[in-house]
């Protein structure tokens, strides 16, 4: 955790050096997410996402860019079986996670398209199951009934939009899709080998608010 704050320390430093604009960024939108298991019956579920991004220029045009955000959000699937025992419902896990993506811009002022990636890490706050209607929280841990085992879910994200001018700052529409690296089931479940990895696409809308005079 230290390093990670002293690498966007010296990113906000280093953006600021170059006399470039930079841009505090609300956003929120909706997540597709599912599981990738090797377990049948698992289907995806939507939720939600809502977070800031804060903008922080590498070259002096905002060509290049460093964007680490703090989101909440949603991620789960929906269950029609799981092993030998029969269930119906679905589960989600509520996390806060930070993702520090590398940006390019393409365009000018008024409009512009944008690809970004990098790494992420996410904690599992909390989460709920339904199991044939009956609606419980989610367990972590390694007791032999928990749900999964791992709270870190590190991955990488990719994805791209698109930027124009409204008013003082951008709206932007970002499509991003995130693959999960952590397997949360750090114990077999029941004798056998299952892994599961969060899988999501994020469709969200934010602003982007200049700091500063541009």
């Amino acid at each position: 955790m230290k390093k990670i704050v002293l690498v966007l320390a010296f990113l906000i430093t280093a953006g600021f050096s170059v006399q470039a604009q930079s841009f505090l960024i609300p956003k929120g939108g909706l997540v597709f997410s599912n599981l990738n298991t090797t377990e049948s019956g698992v289907s995806g579920r939507t939720g939600y996402v809502a977070g800031l991004g804060l903008s922080i220029p590498v070259t002096a045009d905002n060509f290049f860019v460093i964007q680490p955000e703090l989101l909440y959000i949603q991620k789960g699937a929906t269950f029609s079986t799981t092993g030998t025992s029969t269930r119906v419902g679905n589960t989600y896990i509520n996390y806060a996670e930070l993702p520090v993506l590398a940006k390019i811009n393409f365009g000018g002022e008024s409009f512009r398209l944008y690809v970004n990636g990098g790494p992420s890490i996410a904690y599992a706050l909390f989460g709920r199951t339904n199991q044939n209607g009956a609606v419980v929280d989610v367990k972590f841990g390694d007791e032999a009934d928990v749900t999964f085992n791992n709270r870190i879910d590190f991955g990488l994200q990719f994805g791209g939009g698109i930027g124009f001018k409204a008013g003082p700052g951008d709206i932007l529409l970002d499509l991003r899709y995130g693959l999960g690296l952590s397997n949360l089931l750090d114990q077999p479940v029941a004798g056998t080998d299952t892994e599961a990895q969060n899988r999501v696409y994020a469709l969200t809308l934010g602003y982007a608010i200049p700091l500063g005079t541009r």
